[in-house]
């Protein structure tokens, strides 16, 4: 048996833990697991995900805004600059903001519809490459991309974004 396999195997053992013969996938070469399909190249949402994102309705309240944004924030780590791209729907859940729908919000929100419509993906890391991060700012947000070259081509690794609050907005 592979010598890794049996050391998982070992370790629940130890630990008096029992695999569910149901459950377990092995020898597999592409697996979904927590919504995500993954694979020895990297992982991407899965196509369940995929539908669930693009049949939902476009927003007509507060909390389906949010509902809309807990989802889509399941997804931030596969998304260039995303808080950047949903920050005119984030804007509709600030506390004393009345719900208007914009122009705006509409432009967000098909971005993102189309984003996962084409199924991003981030390679897994690769110790034996270097890695290389790109970072951005802008007045609204901060954003850095974890990236590996192979051979001639970068690849993204991980992406990382953040809106930047009212205050930070201010600074020089």
């Amino acid at each position: 048996m592979n010598t890794r396999l049996q050391l998982v195997f070992d370790r629940f053992a130890k630990f008096n833990l029992t695999l569910d013969p149901n459950k377990i996938q092995i020898c597999k070469t592409n697996i979904t697991y927590l919504g995500f399909n993954i694979s020895a190249y990297g992982y991407a949402p899965s196509e369940d995900n995929i539908q669930k994102v693009t049949k939902f309705p476009v927003p007509q309240n507060v909390k389906q805004v949010q509902s809309y944004l807990g989802m889509m924030n399941y997804f931030r780590h596969l998304i260039f600059n995303y808080a950047e791209v949903v920050e005119p729907i984030v804007n509709l859940i600030t506390k004393g903001t009345p719900f208007f729908w914009s122009e705006n919000c509409q432009d967000a929100f098909n971005v993102m519809q189309e984003i996962i419509l084409n199924k991003p993906t981030v390679k897994n890391y690769d110790e034996s490459k270097p890695l290389y991060l790109t970072t951005d700012a802008s007045k609204v947000a901060l954003c850095a991309i974890l990236l590996q070259k192979d051979g001639e081509n970068f690849y993204p690794i991980e992406f990382f974004s953040k809106q930047l609050s009212p205050s930070e907005r201010n600074y020089p």
